[in-house]
Parts: C-alpha cells; sequence; structure tokens
C-alpha cells in the first residue's frame, strides 16, 4: 500500500520470536532430555538398519535404471 510518501510492506510474520541482539554473542545448545547409553545404542541401530536399506533401495533403483537403458538401447 502507499501511504503518500511512505510505502507500507507486509512482512511475513514468524511463529519464533526473534533474537536479541545480545543473545547472538552467545549461541547456546538446549538440552531437550538425557538419553541413556542403552538407548543411544538402540537409536544408533535403527539409524544404521535405516541407512542400510535406503542404499539397497538406491542400488537397486540403479540397477533397474541400468537395465533399462541396456534395453533401450538394444531397440533400436
Amino acid at each position: 500500500m502507499t501511504d503518500g510518501k511512505n510505502t507500507l510492506h507486509a512482512s511475513p510474520k514468524s511463529a519464533r520470536p526473534e533474537r536479541a541482539p545480545s543473545d547472538w554473542s552467545r549461541p547456546e545448545a538446549q538440552q531437550v532430555g538425557t538419553v541413556s547409553p542403552e538407548e543411544s545404542k538402540l537409536i544408533r541401530a535403527r539409524q544404521d538398519s535405516r541407512s542400510r536399506m535406503l542404499g539397497m533401495i538406491l542400488l537397486a533403483m540403479c540397477v533397474l535404471f541400468f537395465a533399462i537403458t541396456l534395453v533401450k538401447i538394444g531397440a533400436s
């Protein structure tokens, strides 16, 4: 909108409040909770299994694309 000599712009509102300039100088990590060593091992095991599964899916897609390419080249 224009208000004579001043131009007004609507700015999007963020859900997070702005940090004060005094907070910029000292970044701190927020501790949400503590994890026991047993829980940490379980979490790491789940992450490893997900990583392996994702790797196998990626490898399968590469093999599939390669096979499709070979079939298309052979058909021409």
